[in-house]
Formats: structure tokens, C-alpha cells, sequence
């Protein structure tokens, strides 16, 4: 060692905790097992999604699916009519949004004519009451870090994104003395 360089190098408190822990082996094991019997249970290791959610576009209100574009122009001096099949489809909230829709427009904004039509009188705007694809949990994202505890909400991210099964710590087990002292006869 020279003479220059007599003091220890720092290296940030986040980096040297988290070199110090992944050399400490575990005290306790690990085992896989069903999402469904997770609830309370202790992650152990980081669990990332498997598919997206919603993993497709859905209705984010009750209403008519449109294409955007088609209801420029609308509005309360000059009403659209709109027909069933060709102009709108009829959607409740979270269903798939019908191919080529790309808008929606709230239940309540809409008039009911005759023959399958209806009236709007505002324009509708690309992407208006939909959720998007990975709006929620993206495909690979992190859903739970390591040793977390799992709580019933975790347990819906975990199904919303794919994970039926995770690896957890396994419970710990204490040394209870009294039942040892139990068997011992005098």
C-alpha cells in the first residue's frame, strides 16, 4: 500500500447496506406458493407482473363507443346524430372497447332518438372515458418488493398482473422450552 493511499474509500450508505445484506445468508427458507394462500405472508424476493392490466383498451364509464373524429362539429346549435352500428356501439364500464372505437361518451350526454339513433351536442375527444392497456400494472413492472408483508390489496395486484404463485419466507418457528420441560419426568 503507498504512502497516498492510507485512508479507506467511502461508498454510499444505500450501496454498502445493500452489498452487506446480499452476502448474509437467510435465516429462514424459502417455498413457492399459490397466490390465494399468500395473504400475511413475507415476499421473498422483488415479484413483477406477468401481463398488463387491463390487458386491453376498456370503457371507463357506461355509454356509446365512438371514433373520435366522426363527432367533431357537435354541439348544442348543431346536434349529431349518431346510428347504432355504424356510428356508435352500446358499452358498459369495463367492457373491451369494440374495434376501431376510440372514444367514449357517457350514457347521461347522450338523446335517445327512434330507429336505433342518438343525439349528441358535444364533440367526443380521442381516448375520452377509456382505460388504456397497463393503465393499472404494466407487463414486468414491479407489483411487491422483497420481504414485504402481503396484504389483502396486494393480493388483487398480484392476480391483476398475472402472479398465481410466489416465493415467500417460511414461517419461523420458535423454540418453546416448556414443551421440552413437559416431557422431562422427575
Amino acid at each position: 500500500m503507498g504512502r497516498d493511499n492510507v485512508y479507506i474509500t467511502n461508498i454510499p450508505l444505500e450501496e454498502a447496506l445493500k452489498t452487506y445484506l446480499e452476502a448474509l445468508p437467510s435465516p429462514v427458507g424459502t417455498q413457492i406458493i399459490g397466490a390465494d394462500e399468500a395473504l400475511h405472508r413475507t415476499t421473498a424476493k422483488a415479484i413483477f407482473a406477468k401481463r398488463s392490466s387491463p390487458g386491453d383498451h376498456c370503457a371507463a364509464m357506461d355509454g356509446i363507443a365512438v371514433v373520435a373524429e366522426r363527432t367533431h362539429g357537435a354541439n348544442e346549435r348543431n346536434p349529431l346524430k349518431l346510428k347504432l352500428h355504424d356510428d356508435y356501439e352500446y358499452v358498459n364500464t369495463g367492457n373491451l372497447m369494440p374495434r376501431g372505437k376510440d372514444a367514449v361518451i357517457m350514457i347521461e350526454d347522450i338523446a335517445p332518438l327512434e330507429d336505433d339513433q342518438v343525439e349528441i351536442i358535444e364533440a367526443a375527444y380521442a381516448w375520452q372515458h377509456i382505460r388504456q392497456v397497463g393503465e393499472d400494472i404494466i407487463s414486468g413492472e414491479m407489483i411487491l418488493p422483497s420481504r414485504h408483508k402481503i396484504r389483502p390489496l396486494d393480493l388483487g395486484a398480484l392476480l391483476s398482473g398475472g402472479v398465481d404463485h410466489i416465493e415467500v419466507l417460511n414461517k419461523m418457528r420458535l423454540f418453546n422450552p416448556w414443551k421440552l420441560w413437559k416431557k422431562v419426568k422427575y
